[in-house]
């Protein structure tokens, strides 16, 4: 019966963060753009710190919890794994994304 509830509390969970996810993301755009923020600074800034929360909030807690040695374990295993995952997925669809040229000129002017 334990499983139960642990895998539908798994569910109920990831439904509640993808739901929140999407929520964050449209909340940052509409701040960013009303501040006239262009899309590319909004991701780089806004959205960054907020995925960023969950690490520090952990390194906070250790701190005050008198476990400062885990701070350095989060942030590099954070780092280190954000830039695996990314450069990883960029590797295997590699082939599969186009970019158009102009985009560059867009966003970073």
């Amino acid at each position: 019966m334990d499983i139960l509830l642990y895998v539908g509390l798994f569910i109920v969970s990831l439904f509640v963060l993808l739901r929140a996810s999407d929520w964050f993301v449209d909340a940052a755009e509409s701040i960013g753009l009303s501040l006239g923020i262009p899309h590319c600074i909004i991701g780089v800034t806004i959205i960054a710190f907020g995925t960023s929360l969950p690490e520090l909030a952990t390194s906070v807690a250790a701190v005050l919890g008198g476990n400062s040695e885990s701070v350095v374990g989060n942030v590099v295993g954070s780092n280190v794994t954000n830039i695996a995952l990314v450069l990883g997925l960029v590797a295997v669809y590699a082939n599969k994304i186009q970019l158009e040229y102009n985009i560059w000129h867009i966003d970073m002017p």
